[in-house]
This record gives C-alpha cells, sequence and structure tokens, in this order.
C-alpha cells in the first residue's frame, strides 16, 4: 500500500512538472507566431529597401547617359576652337601677301608718273585692305585667345567630370553586384524562415500531443482516483512518453532560430538603407557638377579672308 502511494505522489509529481512544461510549451509557441509575424514584416522591408536601391541605381544611370552626352559636346567645341586658331594663320599668310604686294607697288613707283599714281593708288588700296586685315586679324586672335582659355577651363572640368563619372559608374557597378548577392540572400533567408515556420508548425503539433496525453491522464485519475499499480505504471509510461515528445519537438530552438533570421534580416535592412544613402549622395555629387558647366557649346567665330 506505501509503494502504492509513493507510486501516486511520484505520478502526481511528474503531471505537475509536465502541465508546466506544457504551459512553457504554449508560451514558446505565442513567441514563435510573434516572430514568425516579425519576420514576414522584415521581409517586406527588405523587398522595399530592395525596390529603393534599384530604383536609385536607374536614376544613376540616367545621370551618366546625359554626362556623358555633355562630355561628347565638350569635345566638339574644343574641335572648333582648335579650328579657329588655325584660321588665325591663315589671316597671317593673307597680311604677309598684301605687304608683299606693297613692296611690290613701291617698286613700281619707279616708271612713269601716271604709272606711278596708279602704282600709289593701287598701294594705298593694299594697305587699307592690308590694315583692315590686320584689324580683323587681331579682333579674331583676341576671340581666339578667348575661346582657347574658355576651352581650357572646360576641358579641366570636363576631365574632372569624366574622373568622377568613372568613379561612380565602377561604385554603381559594384552596388549592382551587392544588390544581387543581397537579393539572393533575402531568398535564401527567405527559404530558411520558411522552414523554420515548418519546423515549428510541427513543433507545436508535438506539444499539443503532448498535452492531450497529459489532459488524458488528468482526466483518469480524476475520475479513477483508485487505480491498481500496473494501471499506474502505465501512466507513468505514456507520461514519460509525453515529456519526451515535448522535448523532441525541439520548439525552444526553433523559437531561437527564428530570432536569429529575424536579427539578420534587420541587419541587412540597415546595410540597405546605408548603401542607399551612399549612392544618392554620389548622383548629387555628379548633379551638382553638371548643374555648374555651361548648358551649350561655345559659338563659333565666322572669320573673312
Amino acid at each position: 500500500m506505501d509503494d502504492r502511494s509513493d507510486l501516486i505522489v511520484d505520478v502526481e509529481a511528474q503531471l505537475i512538472e509536465t502541465a508546466d512544461l506544457v504551459e512553457q510549451g504554449w508560451r514558446q509557441q505565442q513567441i514563435t507566431d510573434e516572430l514568425l509575424a516579425n519576420t514576414h514584416a522584415a521581409e517586406g522591408q527588405a523587398d522595399e529597401a530592395i525596390k529603393k536601391a534599384e530604383k536609385t541605381l536607374t536614376e544613376a544611370k540616367n545621370t551618366l547617359n546625359v554626362l556623358e552626352g555633355f562630355d561628347k559636346k565638350v569635345q566638339e567645341s574644343r574641335g572648333e576652337a582648335e579650328e579657329a586658331l588655325n584660321r588665325v594663320a591663315e589671316i597671317e599668310r593673307m597680311i604677309e601677301e598684301a605687304e608683299s604686294r606693297t613692296k611690290e607697288a613701291e617698286d613700281a613707283l619707279m616708271g612713269a608718273e601716271a604709272d606711278a599714281r596708279d602704282a600709289r593708288d593701287t598701294a594705298k588700296e593694299a594697305q587699307d585692305t592690308a590694315e583692315d586685315a590686320s584689324i580683323q586679324a587681331g579682333d579674331v586672335r583676341i576671340k581666339a585667345d578667348a575661346t582657347k582659355d574658355e576651352a581650357s577651363t572646360l576641358k579641366d572640368q570636363a576631365d574632372e567630370l569624366s574622373s568622377r563619372v568613372t568613379g561612380t559608374d565602377s561604385r554603381v557597378g559594384l552596388y549592382e553586384a551587392q544588390v544581387e548577392e543581397d537579393r539572393q540572400q533575402v531568398m535564401e533567408a527567405q527559404e530558411k524562415a520558411n522552414q523554420a515556420k515548418a519546423r515549428a508548425d510541427e513543433a507545436s503539433a508535438k506539444v499539443r500531443e503532448a498535452q492531450e496525453v497529459v489532459q488524458e491522464i488528468l482526466g483518469i485519475l480524476e475520475r479513477s482516483p483508485d487505480l491498481d499499480p500496473e494501471q499506474l505504471l502505465r501512466l507513468e509510461r505514456r507520461l514519460e512518453e509525453a515529456q519526451q515528445t515535448y522535448y523532441q519537438s525541439g520548439l525552444e530552438a526553433t523559437v531561437h532560430e527564428l530570432s536569429e533570421a529575424r536579427s539578420w534580416q534587420e541587419r541587412q535592412i540597415t546595410l540597405y538603407e546605408e548603401e542607399i544613402r551612399r549612392l544618392r549622395i554620389e548622383v548629387s555629387n555628379i548633379y551638382e557638377i553638371k548643374i555648374s558647366l555651361p548648358d551649350g557649346c561655345y559659338s563659333q567665330t565666322k572669320l573673312e579672308p
């Protein structure tokens, strides 16, 4: 009789312990549900961060295309300035020819008086032409020098812009690779989250199974308080099996895994936001350089022979 009483005491103690474990299991299940909800929310934030990164990359590429077109115009304007400088040399040659004709006219003064007057008139006309050409050449030279200075300044700005564009283009490529890598990691994290959810569901089912066994044992003890030792031993074995079912469910490990997954997604979202911030700064810097440069090419100076 004492053995039976001791056995009943042991069974009741194990029932209390198992009931505590079941209550702990339900609390862990609630934590799991909350973590799953947070995981889905974090996944949405990660997708939104990726979309923002892709949109910013598209804006950066458009800005690069605009700047490359502007650089082409700068190169064309520099060619026109060089052509104007070449025309200055042509005008100087014309001046030399005019001076040569003036010398020939002065030699002709050695002839007859009538011829001398004609020659003098011709020389005067040639001199006037030479002076006009010289004045025009001076104006053109001044304009050409100014154009040359402006072209040099513009070239320096274009070189700086080209260097910035090249650096930004390289960084854009790195960001694209990083976004693709992050997308793969998000997909892997989602797959792991789905697997963890499946394990959590399976663990919850095992916990419910263990609870049902405990409830059944409690019901038997309440309905039949006077059980023989063999029946009590069977109930004790079933209770131990229910405990093993709870421990084997792995619910605590699954909750820990979901917590780790959520922390990883939060870190990734922080990294996405930092990459987007740096990329926006690069785009802003390029845009500031772009608006500081002139909108069009320099106007050409038409030279008269």
